[in-house]
């Protein structure tokens, strides 16, 4: 996979997470993960433009 290929999956996993998170955030805690790793079980990461919790 090349970067470019790498970026576009990076960039559709983030959109993914914003439009899953706007219904269900719990939902959306595996998409997360899988673009950052590991997280804390208590650590909320809000999408950018999303309404404050």
């Amino acid at each position: 996979m090349t970067r470019t290929d790498r970026l576009r999956a990076a960039g559709g996993a983030a959109h993914q997470y914003g439009e899953v998170y706007a219904t269900d955030p719990d939902a959306a805690r595996p998409i997360l993960e899988e673009l950052i790793g590991s997280i804390a079980s208590d650590a909320h990461i809000r999408p950018y433009g999303s309404a404050a919790a």
